[in-house]
């Protein structure tokens, strides 16, 4: 519960913003379940996981540690993913320090699936963004190829001719990712 409170009261503003994220985002709306996801994984190997309680471990305390500086750096560089990223290393850390090693590697996949939550940076999405959008533009063009149709891809514009078709951000892939 302290250590609840604690990474609640640490990591408040990172967590705020992935809501924020989250809601705005279509791209993002999948995050909302990803941590009810790692919850259910934990839940139904709840037996398992009490059974691996060791005693803690001082990875534990090197894992906070290294959240906590993923966060001072993150909140000196304005960069949320860092504090986002500190916040998954923080959980592991305490379960770590409260189960031990044997505990650590019990919730590495519920943990770790964590990351999925934690949106990438914008500029990263940009660059997939653009890159998604291609790619549907050329599977667009291949689909026409195949069906005998003379078609000329320029760019996200393809060319039919008469008719000249944009494939707009809306197909970048991303919302099929």
């Amino acid at each position: 519960v302290v250590a609840g409170i604690l990474g609640l009261a640490l990591f408040l503003d990172p967590i705020q913003n992935l809501f924020q994220r989250w809601g705005t985002s279509e791209e993002l709306s999948h995050s909302y379940f990803i941590s009810l996801i790692s919850a259910w994984l934990i839940w139904t190997n709840k037996e398992a996981i009490g059974q691996s309680i060791g005693k803690p471990s001082l990875v534990g305390l090197f894992l906070i540690i290294a959240a906590l500086v993923l966060r001072l750096l993150g909140e000196l560089i304005h960069f949320y993913f860092l504090q986002q990223v500190g916040l998954i290393v923080f959980i592991a850390g305490v379960a770590a320090g409260l189960g031990g090693r044997s505990l650590l590697r019990m919730l590495a996949a519920p943990i770790g699936f964590l990351i999925f939550a934690v949106p990438p940076p914008n500029w990263v999405m940009t660059l997939l963004s653009l890159e998604f959008q291609h790619i549907s533009s050329e599977l667009g063009v291949a689909m026409l190829r195949w069906a005998n149709v003379p078609v000329y891809l320029t760019g996200n514009i393809i060319d039919l001719g008469v008719y000249k078709l944009q494939v707009e951000e809306a197909c970048n892939g991303l919302n099929y990712l």
